[in-house]
C-alpha cells in the first residue's frame, strides 16, 4: 500500500500549508473548522444586519406613532376645551348684550370653572411634549400656552370693562383657533392616509362648529340688542361662508357615512329654520332687528340641535383617531419584538448547526491527521 505524500496528508487533515504557500491568513490556509465557521458566520451576520435594519425601522415607526398617539390624547381634550371656550363666549356675548348685569356673574363664573378644568389638562398635555416633535407642532403648542395665559386678561376685560361685544367674541375665537392649530399636526409625520384623512375631517369639522357657534353668539347679541353693532352683520355673514368652506372641505376628507350624517342634520327640520332666520336676520341689513318670538326661539332651538350634533360627531371623531394612533403603535411595538425574537432564534439556531457540523468533520480529520 503507498503512502501519501506529507503535502496531501496535511491538506487532507487542515494542517496550515508548508511555508511559501500563500499569506497565513488566506482563507485556503485556514483550519477546516475556521472554513466552517466562516461558511455559516457570514449568511448569518448579513442576515442579523437585515434584521437589525428592520428592527430599526419598526422601532422608528412606534416611536412615531407613540407620538401621534400623544398628539390624539391632546386632540381629545383639546376639543373639550374648545367646546368649553364656545360656551363662555356664547355665555359672556349674551352677558354683555344685557348691560353686564351684577346678577349675571354668578352663571359665567361658573363656566370659568368648567374651562378652567379643561385648560389645565391642556396646558400639562403641552407641556410634556418633547423636542421631537416638528417645529410647526411645537409652536403651535406654544401659542396654546400663551393663549391660554391671557384667558384671565380678556375675562377681566369683557366682564369688568365696556369692551364691545364683538372684540370679544373675536378676542375668544382667536383663542380657540390656536386649539385647532394643534389638533391638524396629530398627522404631520405620521405618513399614514387613514389617519391623514381623519384629521383633517376632524380639523374641518372642529372649525364648522366654532363658525356655527359664532354666528350663534353674534345673531344672539343682534337680537337682544334688537340691531346689528358696527361690523357684526359683516361678521356673521364671513362666519357663514366659512362654515360653507369648511364643510366643502369636510366631504372631502371624511368617510361617505360620515358625510352623509353631517349633510342629513343640516337638513333636519331644526337646522332648515335656523337657518331661515339666520338669513332673514341678515336680509334685513343694518336697521332693526326683529325675528318674533317664534322665530327667535326656532333659531336657538336649531342651532343649540346642529352644533350639539356636531359637537358629538367631533368627539367620536377624536376618540376614534386616538384609539387608531394607539393601535398602530401597539402593531409597530409588537413587529419590532417578533423581528428580534425571529433574529435572535435564527442566531441560536445557526450557532448551533456549526457547532455540530464543526464537531463532526473536525473530529474525524483530526484522526485522520494523526494517522
Amino acid at each position: 500500500m503507498s503512502q501519501a505524500s506529507p503535502v496531501n496528508a496535511a491538506t487532507a487533515g487542515g494542517a496550515p500549508p508548508a511555508a511559501g504557500t500563500g499569506p497565513a491568513l488566506a482563507p485556503r490556509n485556514w483550519r477546516v473548522a475556521y472554513r466552517l465557521i466562516a461558511l455559516v458566520a457570514i449568511p448569518a451576520v448579513l442576515g442579523l444586519a437585515l434584521a437589525g435594519l428592520r428592527i430599526t425601522d419598526a422601532t422608528r415607526s412606534a416611536t412615531g406613532y407613540g407620538q401621534v398617539a400623544r398628539l390624539a390624547a391632546l386632540g381629545r381634550q383639546d376639543t373639550g376645551l374648545a367646546q368649553a371656550l364656545e360656551n363662555e363666549r356664547a355665555g359672556t356675548a349674551a352677558f354683555i348684550a344685557l348691560g353686564r348685569p351684577v346678577a349675571g356673574q354668578p352663571a359665567l363664573h361658573r363656566q370659568y370653572v368648567r374651562t378652567d378644568r379643561w385648560a389645565a389638562t391642556v396646558g400639562r398635555l403641552v407641556r410634556q411634549l418633547g423636542p421631537g416633535y416638528p417645529p410647526q407642532t411645537r409652536a403651535a403648542a406654544s401659542a396654546v400656552l400663551t393663549s391660554l395665559a391671557s384667558l384671565p386678561e380678556l375675562r377681566r376685560h369683557a366682564a369688568q370693562t365696556q369692551t364691545p361685544a364683538l372684540a370679544v367674541i373675536n378676542a375668544y375665537s382667536a383663542t380657540i383657533a390656536t386649539l385647532f392649530a394643534v389638533n391638524d399636526g396629530i398627522a404631520d409625520f405620521s405618513g399614514n392616509p387613514t389617519l391623514i384623512s381623519s384629521v383633517r375631517a376632524l380639523g374641518a369639522l372642529s372649525r364648522m362648529t366654532d363658525q356655527a357657534t359664532q354666528q350663534q353668539a353674534i345673531l344672539g347679541v343682534a337680537l337682544a340688542q334688537g340691531h346689528f353693532d358696527p361690523g357684526a352683520l359683516t361678521a356673521l355673514t364671513s362666519a357663514q361662508a366659512r362654515q360653507a368652506s369648511d364643510f366643502a372641505l369636510f366631504r372631502s376628507s371624511a368617510s361617505p357615512e360620515q358625510s352623509w350624517a353631517l349633510t342629513s342634520t343640516l337638513n333636519t327640520p331644526q337646522a332648515r329654520q335656523a337657518q331661515t332666520a339666520e338669513q332673514g336676520a341678515v336680509a334685513g341689513g343694518g336697521g332693526p332687528l326683529a325675528l318674533g318670538t317664534q322665530a327667535s326661539q326656532q333659531w336657538q332651538a336649531g342651532m343649540s340641535y346642529t352644533t350639539g350634533w356636531m359637537r358629538q360627531a367631533g368627539q367620536q371623531l377624536t376618540n376614534w383617531i386616538t384609539g387608531y394612533a394607539q393601535g398602530l403603535q401597539r402593531s409597530a411595538v409588537r413587529s419590532a419584538l417578533i423581528t428580534g425574537a425571529a433574529a435572535l432564534a435564527a442566531l441560536a439556531v445557526v450557532l448551533l448547526v456549526t457547532l455540530l457540523v464543526a464537531r463532526s468533520v473536525v473530529g474525524p480529520l483530526r484522526r485522520l491527521e494523526a494517522a
